[in-house]
């Protein structure tokens, strides 16, 4: 996968057919705990981050889950992805509820995993 550095955060990501799948670590996690279910689907378009504060996204200022979701935002505007399904684990779920929150017009899916949508 190629690493990419945009809107203040890294990530890993691979381009290939069909609708982007994007992968959202939980807290003290980073976007390698997905290397292994994304080797598992090669053809696809893939978007793995490192949220603000793990792996290789450093932080600056306060985090907030809707920056989180806006830094997302703006790195899938930049690789041109108009469409996603979103998957988010523990903490990565409450990011991928308020990106679907701010751009549902994005999502075609969205997947909890350890994770509700309570506060």
């Amino acid at each position: 996968m190629k690493q990419i550095h945009y809107s203040g955060i890294s990530a890993r990501y691979r381009d290939g057919k069909g609708i982007p799948l994007l992968f959202i670590h939980g807290f003290c996690e980073d976007s390698r705990m997905w290397e292994d279910l994304a080797s598992k689907i090669p053809n696809h378009p893939v978007l793995c981050p490192d949220l603000p504060g793990f792996g290789n996204t450093h932080t600056s200022g306060q985090l907030t889950i809707k920056k989180m979701a806006e830094a997302i935002q703006d790195l899938t505007r930049h690789l041109g992805w108009n469409e996603l399904l979103c998957f988010g684990h523990s903490m990565g779920g409450y990011v991928g509820l308020a990106f679907a929150e701010y751009w549902p017009e994005l999502l075609s899916g969205l997947g909890l995993l350890h994770s509700h949508p309570y506060a």
